[in-house]
């Protein structure tokens, strides 16, 4: 299912419950993002016969929540989720958090052209029980008022593979727990 999403300022908070799902806001041209939720989208793949399989993509979108996460990848099977010229903001949360089920670590998280940013003590990018694969052409920054928080926090085995991708903070650029 393929579903564009027309130029505005939407506020509201999206979840997206099935697979092979892709959410495209509408851009007049590349890197131009006219779709903004202020709001938290959370993709949510319980189930799902495997990550290659049960896909959910964003593309073209801002998304900057008034407290929390902006985006929220969770469930108990694998699945993958692409996003794609996509500005996150946490605010007093991560810009992408991952909490996978332990039995499902096979979910994959690709990343490209993307920003993700944090406000608070978070990391931009919080990763549990899953695999970054291919973080390409952005930057994670973490934006803290102590300076403590990691741009990118891997936990419970989860891996990361990144390829021009710039990673920064006021303290710890990688943590790895």
């Amino acid at each position: 299912v393929s579903i564009m999403v027309m130029d505005g300022v939407y506020t509201e908070d999206v979840t997206i419950t099935r697979s092979n799902v892709a959410l495209r806001g509408h851009a007049k041209s590349l890197h131009q993002k006219s779709v903004r939720v202020n709001g938290t989208i959370t993709v949510n793949h319980n189930g799902g016969s495997g990550p290659l399989n049960e896909v959910v993509t964003i593309t073209g979108f801002t998304i900057t929540p008034a407290s929390g996460h902006a985006i929220e990848f969770i469930g108990t099977g694998s699945g993958s989720l692409v996003l794609d010229d996509v500005l996150a903001i946490g605010n007093g949360g991560s810009a992408l958090i991952v909490t996978n089920n332990p039995a499902t670590k096979d979910s994959r998280i690709r990343i490209e052209s993307c920003q993700l940013t944090s406000q608070g003590d978070f990391p931009a990018a919080d990763i549990q029980y899953g695999t970054l694969y291919t973080a390409v052409d952005g930057d994670m920054t973490a934006k803290t008022s102590s300076g403590t928080a990691p741009a990118l926090k891997l936990s419970n085995e989860a891996a990361v593979y990144m390829d021009r991708f710039v990673v920064s903070s006021g303290g710890t650029t990688i943590q790895c727990t």
